[in-house]
């Protein structure tokens, strides 16, 4: 699990997650909507306060090459709910099993904090982070349909 040590190194790798993600169909509007009016550095240092949110990272030789963040929600009747709101690993540093490290780290901390679930979100079109959720036993089960309308971006 990360610590403020990491915020630097958590930042930036989320900022690449983010810069990567635009350039995908839908990641523009996905982006702008896990933004908030707060900038990403003082929402990460809330989360590495925050015993509802995980953040953790990945090296390669004391290196920061990925990154993990997830959260709890109780707004369920059927209970407890984790969501990965980001699992990136740099390009070149894919394909060595950090992903999978994460992901089960992630996976430990969301049952550990009493999670029936864990959720996550792919881009349409991203096959590589498609292919590697399903191969963990993730299944599609909701999927967002968007129209544009006149001049509006998305």
């Amino acid at each position: 699990m990360a610590t403020p040590d990491d915020l630097e190194a958590g930042l930036a790798l989320l900022e690449a997650a983010a810069a990567e993600a635009r350039t995908e169909r839908g990641g523009k509007i996905l982006v702008a909507l896990a933004g908030s009016d707060q900038p990403l550095r003082e929402r990460l240092v809330e989360r590495l306060t925050d015993r509802t949110t995980f953040l953790a990272l990945g090296f390669i030789d004391d290196v920061p090459v990925a990154v993990a963040v997830a959260a709890l929600s109780d707004r369920l009747a059927a209970g407890r709910l984790a969501r990965i709101e980001a699992l990136y690993v740099e390009p070149e540093a894919r394909s060595v099993g950090l992903g999978e490290e994460l992901l089960g780290v992630v996976t430990t901390w969301a049952e550990g904090h009493g999670a029936t679930g864990l959720d996550v979100g792919v881009l349409p079109g991203v096959r590589e982070a498609k292919n590697f959720f399903e191969s963990a036993g993730y299944v599609a089960r909701y999927i967002v349909m968007h129209r544009r309308l006149g001049s509006g971006g998305g």
